[in-house]
């Protein structure tokens, strides 16, 4: 988009207005603020020929603008604007949205906490079969993910056989934990693995990387978290022997 500006064309890029609007502006307000920073100082029936935007919604989206710390207005008859400098802008909209998502945290932790007293002696409450005890079927990333977290923060030693590529993306995702002395990563010196096992005392999840991939979040991985003391015990001793055997 060009605006005539001095005698001259000047180019309002599109890519910039989406940039702004990544950054939390709406797309009529993007283009009043890169307008009023190629026009310098402007009205509102100029910025509205410039930008494009109709002239009763200018008043509007200057009003937004002003609030949020974007542009001045000068005052005078007509009124006129001016765009707070741009490496000021970004830095207030930076501030603008780290306070917005204080905020929305600190709203969902008091939710969450309300919710988490109302719904937990509720789900309790519901009598579980023995089978849904014993085991429980996972499917997609972020689930599997979050199940692993878990488990490598139990105590006392942890074992894992990992392809290679879900090893090279846990050792992103949780690399902190994955520092953890207890945890013992076998790596099996005949073949390589093909599917992945985090074992405790008390658990045991066996589960497929769909794709086998480094990607953190999307995937489609599908698994079984196997809560039973008495079969988990026996699998973690078979993976202490392994470990034990593929140091020799």
């Amino acid at each position: 988009m060009y605006v005539f500006i001095g005698g001259r064309w000047l180019k309002m890029s599109e890519q910039h207005v989406r940039m702004l609007m990544d950054l939390g502006l709406t797309y009529q307000e993007a283009k009043i603020y890169i307008a009023l920073c190629i026009r310098g100082v402007a009205t509102v029936s100029e910025l509205s020929d410039l930008a494009g935007v109709p002239y009763t919604k200018t008043y509007d989206v200057l009003s937004s603008l002003e609030s949020k710390g974007l542009v001045v207005s000068l005052g005078g008859r007509p009124i006129k604007y001016k765009a707070v400098h741009p490496e000021i802008a970004l830095k207030t909209l930076k501030e603008n949205l780290e306070n917005e998502y204080r905020k929305r945290i600190e709203r969902f932790e008091k939710v969450a906490r309300e919710l988490k007293d109302k719904l937990v002696p509720i789900y309790e409450k519901v009598p579980v079969s023995r089978a849904e005890k014993l085991a429980i079927f996972l499917k997609g990333r972020i689930p599997v993910n979050n199940i692993v977290s878990e488990m490598l923060s139990a105590p006392g030693p942890i074992y894992a056989i990992l392809t290679k590529p879900t090893w090279r993306r846990l050792s992103k995702y949780l690399s902190r934990r994955l520092k953890n002395p207890d945890f013992r990563l076998i790596e099996i010196k005949e073949c390589e693995a093909e599917c992945n096992i985090v074992s405790t005392r008390d658990k045991i999840l066996i589960f497929l990387s769909v794709p086998d991939d480094e990607d953190m979040l999307s995937g489609h991985d599908v698994g079984i978290l196997i809560d039973n003391r008495s079969i988990s015990e026996t699998f973690y001793k078979l993976l202490e022997a392994l470990f034990e055997r593929e140091k020799i």
